[in-house]
């Protein structure tokens, strides 16, 4: 083609083997020579009546595209439109430009530029008010805000650990960036009840609320008024929230100088009842002809040594605590413990 034109240069097959070259660039992905062969194509007086123009502003504009750089798409579709009114792509590249506005603020977002995100998605709203991705884009404002929130307190927990920090408390900025995301899906709950992104947004609501604010009474009630596609979600954590909850654990080993502890994890109790159980090693090995497996003794049949509640510190409904139980033994020895 190259050859051809060097010879042919004002053939009139001359402007479809500029095109070809384009187009053989674009199929390899070589954006940047396909957009510079494009472009002197377009700019070339000689091809100014020339019927392939149509297709190099469109694709002009394909590559652009592909390179993130939408503004430059954008313009070279528009000139499509102000050139080739009755072109059969007019309506394709018309979408094509409004896909790119809509491509432009999402980039934004991914680059967590998300002042510049917010402020082209709002520009698309108010253009396109009835665009089917406008739910999509009330939830990304929330997620936005969420998302920058987050990132905040990863940050603040990063600089802690080296630091040797455990100071890890919601600033006042942070608080107001979550409530701010709630804000924004509670629009859209409002504005589009019945779509997939509104159920979504309204599980993250109670989420927020429960994990980030710890306002768990209201996520409880956030998670009620969740439906659709979220639903079975929003009930898992309505039953993980309502239901008692009780972990044991042993650390280590303790050494005979030590005050041995168990660790629990509750919620909804407000207070637990330990058992004590002194195990003679001697008569369990001489039994079992082993040193493990203390854990399968059936001690229900067994009244234990030691007896007594536990109140859990700082209980509050709804709320998972973790704390560590202090074992009444002295010396060496084995134990075995039992909550309930």
């Amino acid at each position: 083609a190259e050859q051809f034109l060097k010879s042919h240069s004002k053939h009139r097959l001359a402007a479809k083997a500029e095109l070809e070259i384009a187009e053989a660039y674009e199929t390899h992905r070589r954006n940047v020579e396909a957009i510079e062969r494009l472009e002197g194509m377009i700019s070339n007086p000689q091809y100014s009546g020339s019927d392939h123009l149509a297709v190099a502003r469109r694709m002009l504009g394909d590559a652009y595209f592909a390179q993130n750089d939408f503004e430059k798409a954008i313009r070279s579709w528009k000139l499509f439109l102000d050139n080739h009114p009755t072109d059969s792509e007019w309506p394709s590249v018309q979408q094509r430009i409004i896909g790119a506005e809509f491509a432009a603020a999402n980039h934004a977002m991914v680059l967590k530029d998300y002042a510049t995100a917010r402020q082209l998605w709002q520009t698309f709203l108010n253009k396109y008010p009835v665009d089917n991705r406008a739910p999509l884009i009330l939830y990304q404002f929330g997620e936005m805000h969420f998302m920058q929130a987050v990132d905040d307190r990863r940050a603040r927990m990063a600089d802690a650990n080296d630091q040797d920090d455990t100071s890890l408390e919601l600033t006042q900025s942070d608080r107001k960036l979550f409530e701010e995301a709630i804000s924004d899906w509670n629009r859209l709950v409002a504005k589009y009840p019945n779509t997939n992104h509104a159920s979504i947004a309204s599980l993250k609501i109670g989420i927020t609320l429960e994990d980030y604010l710890h306002r768990r009474k209201d996520a409880l009630e956030s998670y009620k008024k969740v439906t659709g596609a979220s639903e079975t979600a929003a009930k898992r954590r309505i039953a993980r929230l309502t239901q008692p909850e009780l972990r044991v654990m042993t650390k280590r080993k303790f050494r005979s100088d030590e005050d041995p502890t168990v660790s629990l994890v509750t919620r909804n109790l407000e207070s637990v009842s330990i058992s004590v159980y002194t195990i003679d090693m001697t008569d369990y090995f001489r039994k079992m002809h082993l040193a493990t497996g203390v854990e399968q003794l059936d001690i229900a049949l067994i009244d234990p040594d030691m007896q007594f509640d536990h109140v859990v510190d700082d209980y509050e409904d709804f709320k998972r605590i973790t704390h560590d139980v202090k074992i009444p033994v002295q010396g060496p020895g084995v134990t075995a413990v039992t909550v309930s």
